[in-house]
């Protein structure tokens, strides 16, 4: 979800399944950051896990914090 950081300028969006194998207790995944040249500072957004099956989540809600990565551009 859009915090300061915008989806589609700032960075990209999107709708994943994750799936853990038994046993595993946590993933990685990538989100892809969007550059422009336009100095910005800090920005954050959030990410969101729902509806696990066979699981119990201890949090739910990520706060992501995109470090100025525009200005020398």
């Amino acid at each position: 979800y859009d915090g300061t950081a915008k989806a589609g300028s700032d960075y990209r969006s999107e709708v994943t399944t994750i799936t853990l194998a038994p046993g595993q207790t946590s993933y990685t995944h990538a989100i892809r950051i969007l550059s422009d040249k336009v100095r910005e500072g800090n920005e954050t957004f959030s990410v969101q896990l729902s509806d696990p099956t066979g699981a119990v989540l201890a949090d739910s809600v990520a706060v992501v914090t995109i470090v100025d990565d525009d200005g020398g551009l």
